[in-house]
């Protein structure tokens, strides 16, 4: 078996272990470590998540690679909930996204709730598949869940699409865009995108 350096990895009993010398590999065998060493080789690893899994494996000797997914992201607590602060006016969610003034609709959650009904004037308006109570929740797992810086608009917006490895959108969408001002959490909008 070869891994990353420092990769933590989960026993049968889910307790994290690192991979020394007569440590029981977090295998259904749980063989002993017979051996530790750097090739020196540099290897292109990547940072997946599977949805509704904790940890997932897929392959075989045959494929000639195997992949093993070990979802390190927090859930947020008490996800969906929002906080009122009178100072700006604004509502900040407990996954750390800022609703504030602004938009046709007065503020910004009611701006991303009009993403639950078809708008016949709005061709490309996209729609949430979950109950209104489960939209904030649902953008607080988005946004713990982003990976990278985004993409920097003109307007000085940044354009975060995550997906999200499930359907998200009443079309089959399965990522959400979160719109912010740029080197903020204030959004601007979220939609699910394909």
């Amino acid at each position: 078996m070869e891994v990353a350096c420092d990769q933590p990895f989960a026993r049968v009993t889910y307790e994290p272990t690192t991979l020394v010398v007569g440590a029981s590999t977090p295998t259904i065998h749980e063989r002993a470590v017979e051996g530790v060493r750097n090739t020196g080789r540099a290897e292109v690893v990547y940072n997946c998540r599977v949805a509704e899994y904790h940890t997932y494996f897929v392959g075989c000797e045959g494929w000639g690679f195997s992949v093993w997914a070990h979802n390190s992201y927090t859930p947020v607590q008490n996800a969906g909930r929002l906080t009122f602060d009178p100072a700006t006016r604004s509502w900040r969610s407990t996954g750390g996204l800022v609703y504030g003034q602004g938009a046709a609709q007065g503020n910004r959650v009611l701006h991303v709730l009009e993403h639950l009904t078809p708008d016949p004037l709005k061709p490309l308006h996209t729609l949430f598949n979950v109950p209104r109570n489960q939209i904030i929740g649902l953008l607080d797992e988005a946004w713990a869940a982003r990976q990278g810086a985004g993409v920097l608009q003109a307007n000085g917006n940044r354009v975060f699409d995550i997906p999200m490895g499930r359907v998200v959108g009443a079309g089959g969408e399965t990522s959400i865009r979160i719109i912010v001002r740029d080197g903020t959490t204030n959004v601007i909008t979220a939609f699910p995108v394909p």
